[in-house]
């Protein structure tokens, strides 16, 4: 199974969400525990992928003969899913 990527922070929103006075003390302390777990978890090595529909550079692509959109920045035939390391949304 492929891993999945979460945000840290919404991992240990999760979690404190849990705690309150309707729990035990026990409870509680196993929570903070959860939570420290997952602070001293090493965090995985990613980035946000920028799909060309999203790209800055796709209002400078051009339609070759065969109908495809070709991209300024890589010269490559690109579809609206696709992706590379050069995509920005700014």
């Amino acid at each position: 199974m492929p891993d999945e990527y979460i945000s840290r922070e919404a991992a240990l929103r999760a979690v404190q969400k849990q705690r309150g006075a309707n729990r035990s003390p026990a409870q509680n302390a196993m929570l903070d525990r959860i939570c420290c777990d997952i602070k001293n978890m090493p965090a995985a090595d990613v980035a946000e992928v920028v799909r060309c529909k999203d790209c800055k550079h796709l209002v400078n692509a051009t339609i070759n003969a065969n109908g495809f959109l070709i991209c300024d920045i890589s010269d490559m035939e690109i579809a609206p899913d696709d992706f590379c390391s050069r995509g920005v949304t700014e």
